[in-house]
């Protein structure tokens, strides 16, 4: 069964690839940004998949009951993209660990939703794309929008410097702006405010 479904077609490249769908990082991704039906597909004969996500938790995957005839919608380009941001994010994952972080719930989703922020954003080089994924997980969520970081960004996307070396050497005024932030941020979310 797990060699048969190594290959998956990828419509949006139009070839076949070969995807370790078995790997738990992989398989969480897919449960949560693949049609039920593919998945279901994919999973075959097998009644239940369990894993062990990056939290340390036992999850289940099931497939559901549906309809053979009905092929179900293919995985769409952003799930490919996804699956192929895998090894940046087992990067992230690593470095978030080493930080002391905390790993949140959903982690594997919440990294690849970083990861697509650093790309929206333009940056290439590994370095940058971790340390802008890493603050996006650590700190509130638009902590890129500060002037300060916005130039530092746009100073990583040119080659001027690595963005781990702009930030770092900002002034601490403007770190503890981003600190005090943050602090607020997570205070109003535990309270229920905005």
């Amino acid at each position: 069964q797990l060699r048969r479904s190594l290959v998956v077609n990828d419509a949006f490249a139009d070839k076949r690839r070969v995807v370790p769908l078995f790997e738990p990082h992989r398989m969480v991704l897919a449960s949560q940004m693949a049609s039920p039906q593919w998945l279901a597909r994919w999973l075959g004969s097998i009644s239940s998949w369990f894993l062990i996500d990056v939290c340390g938790q036992l999850r289940e995957i099931r497939p559901v009951l549906h309809d053979v005839e009905q092929p179900g919608e293919l995985p769409d380009a952003e799930f490919w993209k996804a699956q192929s941001r895998v090894p940046r994010a087992r990067q992230v994952l690593l470095a978030l660990t080493k930080a002391g972080q905390a790993i949140p719930v959903d982690c594997e989703f919440r990294i690849d939703q970083a990861l697509r922020a650093a790309c929206r954003e333009g940056l290439s080089e590994a370095e940058d794309v971790i340390f802008f994924a890493v603050n996006h997980m650590t700190l509130e969520p638009e902590w890129h929008v500060h002037p300060a970081i916005r130039g530092c960004i746009e100073k990583a996307k040119s080659g001027e410097a690595m963005l781990t070396d702009s930030v770092t050497s900002l002034p601490d005024h403007v770190l503890n702006e981003l600190a005090v932030s943050d602090i607020a941020s997570s205070a109003s979310n535990r309270t229920g405010r905005t």
